[in-house]
């Protein structure tokens, strides 16, 4: 309902513009740069908004933390956190990587640093999740 109010919103914006102009005997060649833009403007507006309100998305990932994981057939979502910040992945479902994902969510909740990685491959589930080892990452400086 509010993508409706939004999209609305934003045609308004744009007529009103455009019919201030031809009120104000602007001339043509102005109304006819600006109408088209200020259409086009709405538009790619709208679809910012659809791409910025949080739906989940299908595109690839990095190595990432896994923050969450939840399985809702046919789809698993993925909350994970990259360097662009967090975000809500989809994938299609499949019984080993819900399995996975079960145990992930078990060591998230017990503190562990769970990450996810794409994998690919004709066998693959389209991911790999492993625990982050810290000490292995930031190894202790040794020259003292």
């Amino acid at each position: 309902m509010i993508e409706i109010a939004v999209a609305t919103g934003i045609m308004m914006t744009a007529l009103i513009a455009v019919y201030a102009l031809y009120r104000m005997e602007a001339r043509l060649w102005l109304i006819l740069l600006l109408a088209p833009w200020m259409l086009f403007s709405a538009g790619f507006g709208f679809l910012l908004y659809e791409k910025i309100k949080g739906y989940a998305t299908d595109n690839k990932f990095d190595d990432a933390k896994l923050l969450y994981a939840k399985v809702i057939q046919p789809q698993i979502y993925l909350l994970v956190m990259s360097e662009d910040g967090p975000r809500l992945h989809v994938m299609p479902y499949k019984k080993q990587l819900e399995e996975q994902l079960e145990s992930a969510n078990k060591a998230i909740k017990e503190g562990r640093d769970m990450r996810v990685r794409p994998e690919e491959g004709d066998d693959s589930l389209g991911i790999r999740i492993y625990e982050f080892d810290h000490k292995r990452a930031f190894p202790k400086d040794q020259s003292k």
